[in-house]
């Protein structure tokens, strides 16, 4: 799934992620790309707790850039999961313009 400049936000990224969560088609997405989509560290810190639930075993690139909103806060939650995840496929992460 990629989306480009749709001014999402961090209300609707976190109801996204969460439905998503709940589908069962997050164990087999492989790509999550939101670049410039007004994504804030709340988002971030929601799709790392996602993470750390497992909630996305297969995803092997995940796109974040920000030309604004994502900080210090949610960078750091990312961080801290992405080291940690029970399991990841992760080759690719992209924060360009953060």
């Amino acid at each position: 799934m990629e989306l480009y400049h749709c001014n999402l936000g961090d209300v609707n990224f976190c109801e996204f992620l969460l439905a998503l969560e709940g589908s069962g088609c997050a164990d087999r997405l492989t790509v999550l790309s939101f670049d410039n989509c007004g994504i804030y560290d709340e988002g971030v810190r929601t799709l790392a707790g996602l993470l750390r639930r497992d909630g996305l075993p297969a995803l092997e690139k995940l796109c974040l850039s920000s030309r604004r909103g994502i900080c210090n806060g949610g960078l750091l939650a990312l961080a801290k999961v992405l080291g940690k995840a029970p399991r990841t496929s992760l080759v690719e992460l992209h924060l360009g313009y953060i």
